[in-house]
């Protein structure tokens, strides 16, 4: 049943990422999504890429969206494993705290 198992690895995943959300208001926008089609609004382009770059650096892979980087999308396989959303929350945790130090 992956539109399932998506559906509810997708709420997960986004209700941690709102948590982040609150956490990091000046730089985080929003996180919004569906499933797991997951959209991340930064404060502008620069910062986008720079969180972008520092999870290429942590091995995560993410995309901007149209021609800029203030909206990173997060679109994992529909079959993705709970340890593996925590790992990549986790990373995503350490590029904002290295970002906003």
């Amino acid at each position: 049943d992956l539109p399932g198992q998506a559906a509810v690895t997708g709420a997960y995943f986004l209700a941690e990422l709102q948590k982040l959300q609150k956490r990091f208001p000046d730089h985080l926008l929003e996180a919004r999504g569906l499933g797991l089609l997951i959209g991340l609004e930064f404060v502008d382009t620069e910062f986008g890429y720079a969180v972008a770059a520092g999870l290429f650096k942590r091995d995560v892979l993410v995309a901007g969206t149209l021609l800029n980087a203030k909206t990173l999308r997060i679109e994992p396989a529909l079959n993705i494993p709970r340890p593996l959303v925590d790992e990549v929350l986790e990373k995503f945790e350490d590029t904002l705290q290295e970002l906003t130090e």
